[in-house]
């Protein structure tokens, strides 16, 4: 008897890990969803900025991301709900206390939540990584702004518009270069108003 609650004991342990990577792997998709609606609220609020004519493209896929995410949200509450079934019906056959006895026990719910917690840390690393390079992404545009500012004020003061630098496309130049502060002027004696 020993050995079959042992062989049972290792079946729902294994249930138990796949269950809680379902678990993870709905969570995951859920993270991913809310990112993505951030994102679409970000592209709704700049298309006015922008004049970006696919506003309510952006409101449509909005709408459904959310859909789906409340799809997820409920196949993570069905999950939830089988894994609670799946404890109760595991207290009821006493396995439990018999591989206990025999010494070495680990309860499965634990196992579960260890294999769960485990890659929760590693997405919230992953995730930290990415949102560290965005932050040094901003905090750069943020400085190039500041020096652009100052420049454009010390031309205002003074009034001599070369110290401002031309304008450059971003197909021509390196990301960064199109108003670098301190950079020299292009020569305008090419310009027709100039």
């Amino acid at each position: 008897c020993l050995k079959e609650q042992r062989l049972h004991m290792t079946y729902f342990s294994q249930y138990m890990k796949d269950l809680g990577d379902l678990i993870v792997v709905r969570e995951k998709k859920a993270m991913e969803f809310e990112r993505r609606i951030r994102e679409m609220d970000y592209s709704i609020n700049m298309a006015d900025d922008t004049l970006d004519p696919n506003k309510g493209r952006y409101e449509d896929q909005k709408k459904d991301l959310m859909f789906k995410q409340a799809q997820i949200a409920q196949k993570l509450e069905a999950l939830y709900l089988q894994v609670d079934k799946a404890l109760a019906d595991f207290e009821e056959t006493g396995t439990e206390e018999t591989v206990k006895a025999d010494g070495g026990f680990v309860h499965p719910n634990i196992q579960m939540h260890e294999a769960i917690l485990a890659r929760r840390h590693s997405m919230l690393a992953k995730a930290r990584d990415i949102h560290k390079s965005e932050e040094s992404y901003l905090e750069e545009a943020e400085d190039e702004l500041q020096q652009s500012t100052r420049v454009l004020q010390q031309a205002k003061e003074i009034q001599l518009h070369s110290l401002v630098p031309a304008l450059a496309t971003p197909r021509k130049e390196k990301k960064g270069a199109a108003f670098t502060p301190g950079a020299a002027a292009t020569p305008r004696k090419n310009l027709i108003f100039s």
